[in-house]
């Protein structure tokens, strides 16, 4: 062999060594066959070559047998045996061959061991990983389902990940293990906290859990150990942990249906899918409320999705109807309804006079329940849907099952159209990043919600991109009525659970009222924002007086509807979430006006519009309050207006900004 040819095989071979220690480092390969195929296979090719150059060419022998001998000679480098006698005069007289020999053998050694740790000690790179991670800020995220690990890919920082003593979780991690994170198994939690870096500043702990057990066990570790410049976001999918929160520590509670739901309500916004004629934007209010929303599937995704539905749309001139197609809707119906007693307790007493008599006037949350059963896969459903449709449908399909609920949304679509059923708007919720051919939906009326991937995302868990606006609400309500010295994250810190979701909904129906008036919000900065003068020639068209008399109004006034309709949301809330009214006595008991007993979970303002109006005025001519008391606590309703009334104010040290709608769909 010439040393020409001998020159250009060692340079080949060097490159070839090069480009496989660069992609083995770059596709982070720790599965056992991964690396046979992309580490020892190349290693082993390029070996067997350079032997069989120097085999070749200084033994007199066949040549099968020459091949046979460079196949034991490459193998016995990967036991460490370098068999330099065979290749002893071509490593002296050429160099690069020698260079390229090396590398070989180095490689060779390397992925021996290498292959050995993966073999014995899964976790070994893991570990080794685990160390360089934790020395810069990182992401600790703890998980107790493989369906989780689909969620997590869209953070954005190197994550450490501590997964809960499962032993299928371990092994089908190993297909994740060559990503931008890495996994812990240690059973004492606070050991795998400290081994994943918690002391390290600027990490952000992650509980996607949903086990009660779990999230209490590493919530009291946390409590204790998590240092004040880190955060922890714990998710309370399964019951409300705020309440063991240590409220000195950064610990931020979440829950993954209440994200879905509130950025379903952002996406899709009610008044913006519906046919528009259904709407008088002169007046800020429906003139056709015939809308009827259609769940098929029930599930707590569901559930939060019908919550959030009812607490944003309430009407003043009608109800909300909600179908629940479920073979079990009865049952479903029944325990939201005990969940939420409030309302029906509100129902009860509105049919005992002398109950009745004891409250200002009041009325429960104005929302109607349908159950529709069925045999799941039967047509009897569709027939149902064809028979309750209204003058626009909304059908929110989620059967906790991605292939079914794409299946179905296809499937009543299809009955839908061969039907010449009209108005009518399917939403599917895929929970995962799917392998469906979701361009078919996009030719057809049906949207999709609820992507874990999108919705476990930096900007809305991390950042809470969602609060944004709730927490200005919150500032604002607090400079005008508490005269608070905090900053506004402070302040939106300190706030108890219910507080905080009061403000969300505060917030999130900003853009229903606004969508009543033609109008809507957006961030995109190519968007040309209405003026001040403006909105409010369209909000109030001058008015904004305060003065209202139901004996005579005749709901022709869109600022005066939207405040009556802010009303009915604030009650819907307190209602929802187990506030009772007042009685009578309660509210002035010992000569005092009690406007909110936080222990009893009672509120004197859930009311009907006329009972608020009635209760001002007893306060007006209370004769046991001060001039000064009366004044200040009669003035009820001024709240339902304060939002809108100041909304430019308040979008001013925020992103958003006010357009018209103009028929767009955003």
């Amino acid at each position: 062999m010439s040393d020409l040819v001998l020159l250009i095989i060692s340079i080949i071979a060097i490159v070839i060594l090069f480009i496989v220690s660069i992609l083995i480092i770059k596709k982070k390969v720790t599965k056992l066959s991964k690396t046979i195929i992309w580490f020892f296979i190349p290693v082993y090719i390029v070996g067997w070559v350079l032997y069989f150059c120097a085999i070749y060419s200084e033994q007199e022998i066949p040549l099968i047998v020459k091949i046979f001998q460079t196949s034991f000679a490459t193998l016995k480098c990967f036991a460490l045996d370098l068999n330099i006698g065979v290749v002893s005069n071509l490593i002296k007289s050429n160099i690069v061959y020698a260079i390229a020999l090396c590398f070989t053998w180095f490689l060779a050694s390397l992925n021996t061991v290498y292959i050995l740790l993966l073999a014995l000690f899964f976790g070994f790179k893991d570990s080794i990983r685990a160390i360089l991670i934790r020395k810069k800020p990182h992401y600790i995220i703890i998980l107790d389902n493989f369906e989780q690990l689909e969620a997590i890919n869209n953070l954005n920082m190197p994550s450490i990940i501590i997964l809960n003593n499962s032993i299928e979780l371990k092994n089908k991690a190993r297909k994740y293990s060559c990503k931008k994170y890495c996994f812990i198994y240690n059973e004492n939690k606070q050991i795998a906290l400290e081994s994943a870096g918690i002391n390290t500043k600027g990490t952000i702990v992650l509980s996607l859990s949903t086990e009660p057990t779990t999230n209490l066990l590493y919530l009291n570790i946390l409590n204790e150990m998590i240092p004040n410049y880190n955060q922890f976001f714990i998710n309370y999918d399964t019951f409300d942990v705020s309440k063991y929160v240590n409220k000195n520590k950064n610990i931020i509670v979440y829950s993954m249906e209440d994200l879905v739901a509130r950025d379903f309500v952002t996406r899709y916004p009610l008044y913006q899918e519906i046919d528009s004629s259904m709407i008088d934007t002169n007046k800020a209010m429906l003139k056709n409320t015939d809308i009827n929303h259609f769940f098929l599937g029930y599930n707590k995704y569901s559930e939060q999705l019908l919550y959030n539905i009812i607490l944003n749309y309430q009407m003043i001139n009608d109800k909300i109807k909600l179908y629940i197609c479920d073979d079990d809707a009865k049952m479903f119906i029944d325990q939201f309804n005990g969940r939420y007693f409030v309302n029906k307790h509100i129902q009860d007493i509105l049919k005992d006079d002398n109950q009745k008599s004891q409250y200002f006037d009041i009325e429960p949350s104005r929302f109607e329940m349908i159950p529709i059963a069925y045999e799941k896969d039967s047509y009897e459903l569709k027939i149902n849907i064809l028979n309750n449709m209204g003058s626009y449908n909304l059908y929110y399909i989620d059967y906790e099952d991605d292939k079914s609920n794409f299946e179905k949304a296809i499937e009543l679509d299809n009955f839908l159209k061969n039907n010449q059923a009209g108005n009518y708007k399917i939403y599917v919720r895929f929970s995962s990043n799917n392998k469906f051919n979701i361009t078919e939906l996009k030719n057809r009326n049906i949207s999709i919600y609820g992507d874990n991937e999108s919705i476990l995302s930096k900007r809305v868990i991390i950042d809470q991109s969602l609060d944004e606006l709730a927490k200005m609400v919150n500032y604002f309500y607090s400079c005008r009525y508490n005269q608070n010295d905090k900053d506004i994250d402070s302040l939106w810190n300190g706030l108890s659970l219910i507080d905080k979701n009061s403000n969300r909904f505060a917030a999130m129906n900003i853009m229903s009222k606004l969508n009543l008036l033609g109008l809507t919000l957006t961030i995109n900065s190519n968007e040309g924002a209405i003026s001040n003068e403006e909105y409010f020639n369209i909000y109030s068209n001058g008015f904004m007086g305060r003065e209202l008399n139901m004996d005579n109004y005749q709901y022709d006034n869109s600022r005066i509807n939207l405040g009556i309709l802010e009303h009915y949301r604030w009650n819907t809330f307190q209602i929802l979430n187990g506030i009772h009214p007042m009685k009578k006595d309660q509210i002035f008991k010992d000569k005092k006006y009690t406007r909110r007993d936080s222990e009893r979970m009672l509120h004197s303002n859930i009311l009907s519009l006329k009972g608020l109006l009635d209760l001002e005025k007893y306060l007006l001519n209370c004769d046991f309050l001060s001039l000064e008391e009366r004044n200040s606590s009669s003035k009820i309703l001024i709240k339902d207006f304060d939002l809108m009334d100041n909304l430019p104010d308040i979008l001013s040290n925020t992103n958003y900004k006010i357009i018209r709608i103009d028929g767009k769909r955003i």
